[in-house]
């Protein structure tokens, strides 16, 4: 194996240590950014909190409204069965005016039920949620701590690691090195794959005879027909 091809795989090894590093860095970063979650409970409780009020001030409306038809309800039954009626036309008008009330009573009830079940529901919800957001508010304390300290961490190792690639750049071509670059992104992190009694070990296939010839003709790495990797032996 040439130098070039030994700076190859030994930038890739780097790389791959980099690459991983560097999202465990960005993952950490997205937490903290977002409060470890607590951001989101707090808006979910107050959500909760508003929807329980809503529901409450419809029910206390409804309750109200039922109040004033069963008054009003009240009083035609006192003109229907208190003898002040004189004639048919009155007795049909009361009638009629005292059924509509008696549905209208029938049907807000029915929507105050809906709504009081709605109540109890979210009022238990935003009662657990509210005592699950007090838990986590005290863990994101700790946890937030500890992310922080492995956020700096990871960042000084990284760091410390992306100076060690000068010494495998500066045994690749400026050429070769661009292709490993536009590789490395495109396939995951393999650039280069070694090739063992012909057979690639980045595809577990058998090379063709292009690629085996290209090898056979240089002393650095070729890229493959397909061009997705760098071949060395």
């Amino acid at each position: 194996m040439d130098e070039i091809a030994i700076a190859l795989i030994g930038l890739q090894d780097l790389d791959m240590i980099l690459s991983k590093k560097k999202n465990q860095y960005l993952k950490i970063s997205r937490t903290l950014d977002l409060g470890g979650g607590v951001s989101k409970l707090k808006n979910d409780v107050d959500k909760l909190k508003r929807e329980t009020l809503k529901s409450q001030l419809e029910v206390s409306k409804m309750e109200s409204d039922i109040t004033d038809l069963e008054s009003k309800s009240s009083e035609l039954q006192q003109k229907l069965y208190g003898g002040s009626i004189t004639n048919m036309r009155e007795l049909t008008a009361v009638e009629a005016e005292y059924n509509s009330i008696k549905n209208n009573v029938e049907e807000i009830n029915r929507k105050r039920n809906l709504a009081k079940d709605l109540v109890s529901t979210t009022t238990e919800a935003f009662i657990n949620l509210s005592e699950e957001l007090k838990i986590r508010e005290v863990e994101w304390i700790k946890d937030k701590k500890n992310l922080q300290k492995e956020k700096s961490k990871l960042g000084k190792n990284y760091n410390s690691h992306l100076k060690n690639r000068s010494q495998f750049t500066d045994k690749i071509p400026d050429k070769i090195m661009r292709d490993y670059i536009r590789l490395f992104k495109s396939n995951n992190g393999v650039a280069i794959v070694k090739v063992n009694k012909g057979i690639c070990q980045g595809c577990l296939v058998r090379l063709p005879i292009g690629d085996l010839n290209k090898m056979k003709s240089t002393d650095h790495p070729v890229l493959c027909n397909s061009g997705r990797h760098f071949l060395t032996d």
